[in-house]
């Protein structure tokens, strides 16, 4: 052989432009809510990831419904829940800004904040993200699946119907 190896010299330019290419669709799939995840895990104080129905039979009857309008679709939830002295920095904010999730809902309310972010293709929603923090504790739940956009926009309005009910 010739130092190159077995793939040779002529054909060194295009292995070369694979690798790279597979790296850079590797890094974007990165910013995904399980490499969020799988990244805080370990410190937090409860990190569970169990499919959808699991969860659905824990809902009480009469929230049933309203927990249907955000989970069809969806497949698998993902939870961390985080002690104030345990709590990633930066938290899961800083996360979406770079993963390129889409907000949806930001809420400030006796020093708690509440957000809901979604991670979208052309036409579906792909993952929906809600993040609690208060001053003591925190945590993150991700619905992950793949749920169309017009079912994503009638359970917001939904939603925000009931919202204006209570």
């Amino acid at each position: 052989m010739n130092g190159v190896g077995f793939i040779g010299r002529k054909h060194w330019g295009k292995v070369t432009f694979l690798f790279v290419f597979y790296l850079t669709l590797s890094s974007c799939s990165k910013s995904t809510f399980q490499s969020y995840y799988n990244q805080e895990k370990e410190d937090a104080r409860i990190a569970m990831a169990f499919p959808k129905f699991f969860a659905m039979i824990a809902i009480p009857d009469d929230a049933r419904e309203e927990v249907k309008y955000f989970t069809k679709g969806m497949k698998r939830i993902r939870l961390l829940y985080f002690e104030n002295e345990r709590r990633p920095k930066p938290d899961f904010t800083a996360f979406a800004e770079q993963g390129a999730y889409v907000p949806y809902i930001v809420a400030k309310q006796d020093g708690s904040r509440i957000n809901v972010y979604s991670k979208e293709d052309e036409d579906h929603i792909r993952e929906i993200v809600l993040d609690v923090q208060a001053e003591d504790e925190g945590f993150t739940v991700a619905l992950i699946g793949k749920m169309d956009k017009r079912t994503f926009a009638k359970a917001l309005e939904r939603a925000k119907e009931d919202g204006e009910r209570f």
